[in-house]
């Protein structure tokens, strides 16, 4: 009979296998993808299904519609659609990707079962040993030189919104501002960029992502310097 058990031990033996051939050849788990791949023209037949279940009307070059994603089968940096489509995901929101195999091993272990039962604010109730586990698993991959770290809820809106909120309150700080002074202080974005779907963030990044005429503060925007890729081959270009 399967057990928990029984599934613990092939994965530990798994991850001692592939510490050893993957020094020597590509070993991961069955599914890995390559390159994108076009199984059906988009919307496929399944995907037309699915957004007449989501109430969604059809687009002339489909551009605006929502992508229905296969979970199970994503893995890394590609997702598969419900066509079966194999899609590389320039906006992918978890840093390891789809399915990664370091997470799927980590899901029969007690620190994995313990947040995935609920979600703690660390910032007002951490579990008992949450100074252990900033030293252990999180300072060891902060930037060089780093002595302390701020912990957001995964999203990149958030992220940069609390990246661009702690540059204010820190430039404010060293200039000897007050909060009064704080609305006077702007952040400058740059062209041809995408930093978020919030009015802050949509502030600071290309007017053509704002793609719902948000209302954004006036801050300035500057051009980004365009570069020829690939970088090793276009040094001179660039």
């Amino acid at each position: 009979m399967y057990t928990k058990g029984m599934r613990s031990d092939f994965l530990n033996l798994y991850r001692e296998v592939k510490k050893v051939k993957g020094r020597f050849l590509r070993f991961q788990f069955p599914g890995t993808y390559f390159k994108p791949k076009i199984n059906a023209k988009f919307p496929g037949q399944l995907h037309s299904a699915a957004l007449e279940q989501a109430g969604q009307t059809h687009t002339e070059d489909g551009s605006s519609l929502m992508r229905f994603v296969n979970m199970k089968q994503s893995y890394g940096n590609y997702f598969e659609d419900v066509d079966r489509n194999v899609v590389l995901d320039l906006d992918c929101g978890q840093a390891l990707g789809y399915n990664h195999d370091v997470l799927v091993n980590a899901r029969d272990t007690t620190l994995y079962d313990r947040f995935i039962c609920g979600r703690q604010d660390a910032s007002a109730v951490p579990p008992m040993d949450f100074a252990d586990l900033l030293r252990e698993e999180v300072m060891p991959v902060a930037p060089d030189g780093t002595n302390s770290i701020h912990l957001a809820d995964g999203s990149i809106t958030s992220a940069n919104e609390l990246a661009m909120s702690t540059g204010i309150m820190h430039y404010a700080m060293q200039h000897g501002k007050d909060m009064d002074d704080y609305k006077n202080l702007c952040v400058m974005g740059f062209g041809s960029g995408s930093h978020g779907t919030s009015v802050a963030t949509l502030s600071v990044s290309d007017p053509e992502v704002n793609v719902h005429n948000l209302p954004t503060y006036n801050w300035p925007i500057a051009p980004l310097p365009s570069m020829t890729y690939p970088i090793a081959m276009n040094e001179k270009a660039n």
